[in-house]
């Protein structure tokens, strides 16, 4: 399992390469190349189970520094249906797919409430406060009843399934970084801390060099500044390119070697 650690782990790679530059912006470019870096190469991977009924529509399934890049896998089971793979689809299309393009009028209103998304980040930007989602996702449920055939991402880390019934889901999911920012209370020394500026330690400890040369190759290339060295980024951007398409085999196939899936990505 892999444990959260701060972006501020990171910065023993980036720092002595770009003398000057402050830590909250190297730490903006170090999530932005680590955002990158897991898109390309899907080495994010988590698989959940978890239960839903109708007081819980929604499936957490990535933690809150985490967003969904795409789902490659998923499935629901319960006593009176057997595993049954699930479609992955866009929230808002979910009741027109479900009814071949014949909508009542209340379903056509839930969903133009619901938010649609890309790579994680909400498209469009008239969309209700998170409570009002929840009840918004029990509203499209009551529209359509009956065995999952959908699965759909509702927030950058959550999802659900349609026609909505009790039972088991199974997800298998690529992820990465979360955009964006969620200022906490922390300790004494650092009261307010940014709860995004989180990353699985095994990028660190695995892929922590690619990632700070994704990063430096942005840093250096800023105008007038200190550390400006557009020779050097390009430098960085090289060695950041070549990780990338050496970890992508790697990353999709894991230890096991197994066949290579396609998913439904939300880009």
């Amino acid at each position: 399992m892999a444990n959260p650690i701060r972006l501020t782990e990171f910065l023993r790679y980036v720092l002595p390469h770009a003398p000057g530059v402050p830590d909250v912006l190297a730490e903006q470019y170090i999530r932005m190349a680590a955002i990158e870096f897991c898109e390309r190469t899907k080495c994010w991977r988590k698989i959940c189970h978890t239960h839903l009924d109708r007081k819980n529509t929604v499936a957490l399934v990535a933690p809150n520094y985490a967003a969904i890049h795409q789902i490659e896998y998923a499935s629901f089971a319960s006593e009176s249906v057997p595993k049954t793979p699930l479609t992955p689809t866009q929230y808002s299309d979910m009741g027109n797919t479900e009814r071949g393009g014949q909508m009542s009028e209340d379903l056509r209103k839930i969903r133009a409430t619901m938010p649609r998304y890309l790579g994680g980040e909400i498209l469009n930007c008239d969309v209700p406060s998170d409570a009002d989602w929840h009840e918004n996702v029990a509203n499209l449920h009551d529209a359509g009843e009956g065995v999952p055939k959908y699965i759909t991402q509702v927030n950058p880390n959550t999802v659900t399934v349609f026609p909505l019934s009790p039972g088991y889901l199974e997800v298998s999911l690529f992820l990465k970084p979360r955009m964006g920012q969620s200022l906490i209370a922390g300790t004494e020394d650092d009261p307010i801390v940014d709860e995004y500026n989180m990353m699985p330690d095994f990028l660190l400890t695995q892929w922590g060099e690619p990632i700070a040369c994704g990063a430096l190759s942005k840093i250096l290339t800023l105008p007038q500044k200190q550390w400006t060295d557009p020779k050097m980024a390009s430098y960085y951007l090289s060695k950041f390119e070549r990780a990338c398409d050496s970890h992508f085999a790697q990353g999709i196939k894991g230890q096991q070697r197994a066949p290579i899936r396609s998913g439904f990505s939300f880009l």
